[in-house]
């Protein structure tokens, strides 16, 4: 009676058994209607000989839908034949994820849609995986989620290593900024970068990172206070993932004050960094214009009337004298210069009636500092004795940092929008001659006005705080990584990299 059960039956039962079960059922049963969404949904390489049992059965006129089906692609062999996994990942349009837990990560080639790309990196034999960021970096569009882990030995225990972690990167801060500032990087997302106590932040922050990164999970990697800053002004991240962070976090409720205050002023530094950037560039232009102006007029005058400019007279600095010094000369004095022309110099023509002007200066920049946009932050120290107890104490000295950011923030969005109401009411012309005002937007670039919205007269509402402006703090999770072991909150930066398929990645 099994064996003739309807399709939709079949597909709740194989919903609840992992893959081999539902192979053993498509064996036992072959001309039963079980669905093979679920055998092929999740494909496992864990043997050399697999990959070419794949490629064929995927190439298999009998079966092209089969290849539709599978969305993530695990590859657990340092023996598998690279030429055969280069051929393979064309045969999938739906791939999502691909994980490489072993080995190095190929060249990519064209026509593969991966979302997501996973890296565990062990290091066998003295080999270095630098080689794994360059080839990501190469390839024609680097998925929207991006996962690169160091194996850990010492993960799971609950004591702290006794050894240093392997070096699997040799020279980490260069190609993660490769793979990072690579035109194919663009379009990522989403990024777990776990490298025991190594420095990742650099060339996260650094000009040119990927714009649109919302989600970044640094754990267990040498992160400092400073770095956080950098990060969130930098980058438009939602969600950020610290845990295991050594000597990151602190007992006392003043550092998570301050670390909530810091959280919201960063957009204040990032907003004041911006304006020193455009005020460079404007400056720069504007000496460049008067370079050019004042060529241009001495050009137009050659041969006609170059006025002689006698330079100032050096006058004596007032003070003491020296008992040394005379006061009296026997000295004739030299008379004074003839005021009939030179014969060097020509007869000075009537002055034009229009001389040449300098350019105007350039206006004032000012930025509205944005509000914050991170949703969730994600701290647990590493596990050894003596951790924890850090719950209700840590949110309510973060919650009461924020707020008080929040009231810096808007003192200062306050007195700039005073700023504009007076340049406005001065005209139109008159107050884009003086200052100019901006605003962030989504997008990314920082030559010059790259990223930035002028506001306009009418717009003063962004100056000011109503209950709609009013921004919540973020959610503040210290449960760890471990979301079996529960204590999470809603919306934490581990459940969201749950969503986004980074569980099923976990090496």
């Amino acid at each position: 009676m099994f064996a003739h059960l309807p399709p939709e039956l079949y597909g709740c039962i194989v919903e609840h058994v992992d893959p081999q079960t539902v192979l053993a059922l498509t064996r036992c049963l072959p001309h039963a209607g079980i669905p093979l969404d679920r055998l092929f949904r999740a494909v496992a390489v864990r043997q050399p000989e697999t990959a070419p049992r794949l490629y064929r059965r995927l190439r298999a006129q009998t079966a092209p839908a089969a290849a539709h089906l599978v969305q993530h692609l695990a590859v657990d062999t340092w023996a598998v034949d690279a030429d055969v996994l280069a051929n393979l990942l064309p045969l999938l349009p739906s791939l999502r994820t691909l994980a490489r837990k072993k080995g190095h990560i190929l060249p990519i080639p064209q026509g593969t849609h991966a979302r997501t790309a996973h890296a565990a990196a062990q290091r066998p034999q003295g080999s270095y995986f630098d080689s794994t960021l360059h080839a990501l970096s190469a390839w024609p569009r680097t998925p929207s989620v991006l996962s690169i882990v160091q194996d850990s030995d010492s993960g799971a225990d609950s004591t702290p290593a006794r050894f240093a972690q392997p070096i699997v990167f040799f020279r980490l801060d260069d190609a993660l900024a490769r793979l990072l500032h690579a035109r194919a990087s663009r379009a990522l997302t989403a990024l777990r970068i776990r490298v025991p106590a190594r420095p990742v932040a650099q060339p996260l922050a650094a000009a040119g990172a990927p714009a649109r990164l919302t989600f970044l999970d640094a754990s267990a990697s040498r992160v400092s206070d400073a770095d956080i800053d950098a990060l969130l002004a930098r980058l438009p991240l939602r969600h950020l993932v610290l845990d295991a962070c050594a000597g990151l976090l602190r007992q006392d409720g003043e550092w998570w004050a301050a670390l909530g205050r810091r959280v919201v002023l960063v957009g204040v530094k990032r907003a004041r960094e911006r304006e020193k950037a455009v005020r460079k560039t404007w400056e720069e232009a504007y000496r460049a214009r008067v370079r050019v102006r004042t060529a241009a007029g001495a050009a137009a005058g050659a041969g006609e009337e170059v006025p002689v400019q006698q330079p100032e007279q050096r006058r004596a600095k007032r003070g003491r004298r020296g008992l040394a010094s005379a006061t009296v000369t026997l000295r004739r004095r030299s008379p004074s210069p003839s005021p009939s022309p030179s014969p060097h110099i020509a007869t000075p023509a009537p002055a034009p009636a229009h001389p040449a002007s300098p350019p105007p200066l350039p206006p004032k920049i000012h930025i509205v500092p944005p509000l914050p946009s991170l949703e969730s932050l994600s701290l647990s120290p590493p596990p050894g004795p003596g951790q924890g107890g850090m719950g209700a104490t840590a949110r309510a000295a973060f919650v009461r940092g924020w707020d008080e950011g929040m009231r810096v923030l808007w003192d200062v969005r306050a007195r700039m929008g005073t700023t504009f109401a007076r340049v406005c009411a001065e005209g139109a012309a008159t107050a884009t001659a003086k200052a100019r005002f901006f605003v962030f937007k989504d997008g990314d670039g920082e030559a010059e006005l790259a990223g930035l919205d002028e506001v306009r007269s009418g717009e003063e509402g962004i100056f000011l705080r109503d209950a709609t402006s009013a921004a919540a703090p973020p959610v503040l999770c210290l449960a760890g990584p471990d979301l079996a072991a529960g204590g999470h909150e809603p919306r934490c930066g581990h459940v969201v990299g749950r969503e986004l398929g980074m569980e099923c990645l976990s090496p």
